[in-house]
């Protein structure tokens, strides 16, 4: 049997779990004060309607009073807002060779769904299975890579996935195109900034109702002026209003345009969509003739 430290479970897990939406808790984070320093590793997914907590512990740390500690976060920060109104938070706590007396299985009197994992003699034991918690095939395959004696990545590779992931931008391999060919690609670029984001959030707004398409996207519609939302790096922000007034034509961003780029518009008879990417921490105002929204890029 090959030896390894919780720490290089949590890496080698990390690196299948982090592309699911997760992304990677540091010990400097004042948001988890007093949560973060009971693990290992911990990672969340806040997004969409199944956020989660995933934490890793080792046999000198109490898995179940990290659970509880996880458990009472989420069920304080992983609440309902504006953008999404229905959520059901997991929190998953993956326990590294436990102490005597530790238990696999799902934590009585959580304020959310928790469970927690074991990982014991080169086996995991996963009964239960809270919201949006990553599939256990992940773990247990970790866990055979690290009985094979493979050695578990660097923190530098789950970083390079987590950017990925957060960037939406997959690594490709350069190519060089000639000068006609360039110039055909940058107008039909052109042509389906002006286009397509009509067509992915041109059913977005109905009846008012606030409804984000993807994961990674915030969509914001008249009922929605005055507010202020978060996002993360990588977010692409959708404004959709009625057509018409002094502010139609893309023309909505009103400040710190370094905050939040401009990705392009669609027109059309009834309503005007603008898109944006949250491209760097900061405060940047998106306003047009009776709509103001503050937007907070993380």
């Amino acid at each position: 049997m090959a030896t390894y430290s919780a720490d290089d479970l949590a890496l080698t897990a990390l690196l299948k779990i982090v592309p699911g939406g997760y992304r990677l808790i540091d010990l400097s984070d004042q948001r988890f004060v007093g949560v973060r320093d009971r693990f290992q590793r911990l990672a969340l997914k806040h997004l969409g309607p199944r956020p989660s907590l995933v934490g890793f512990v080792g046999a000198d740390q109490d898995a179940v009073a990290a659970a509880s500690a996880a458990a009472e976060w989420a069920g304080h920060n992983l609440v309902p807002s504006a953008i999404q109104r229905r959520v059901q938070p997991g929190v998953v706590v993956i326990a590294s060779d436990p102490p005597p007396g530790t238990e696999a299985g799902p934590v009585a009197g959580a304020p959310v769904k928790t469970a927690i994992w074991t990982v014991d003699g080169g086996r995991l034991r996963s009964p239960g299975r809270p919201p949006g918690s990553p599939s256990p095939g992940l773990v247990r395959g970790a866990v055979a890579s690290l009985e094979r004696g493979e050695g578990p990545p660097s923190i530098g590779k789950i970083d390079v996935a987590e950017r990925a992931l957060m960037s939406g931008k997959p690594r490709r391999r350069s190519f060089t195109l000639g000068g006609g060919a360039g110039i055909g690609i940058l107008l039909v670029g052109y042509l389906l900034l002006r286009t397509v984001p009509g067509l992915l959030f041109g059913r977005s707004q109905q009846n008012g109702t606030n409804v984000c398409t993807a994961q990674n996207c915030v969509v914001l519609g008249s009922a929605d002026s005055g507010k202020t939302v978060a996002v993360d790096q990588g977010m692409l922000v959708v404004v959709q209003l009625p057509a018409g007034g002094t502010g139609a034509g893309c023309t909505l961003l009103d400040s710190a345009a370094a905050v939040l780029q401009f990705e392009g518009c669609a027109l059309d008879s009834a309503r005007e969509t603008d898109s944006y990417r949250a491209a760097t921490p900061g405060t940047a105002t998106l306003r047009r003739e009776g709509f103001t929204a503050t937007v907070t890029v993380r």
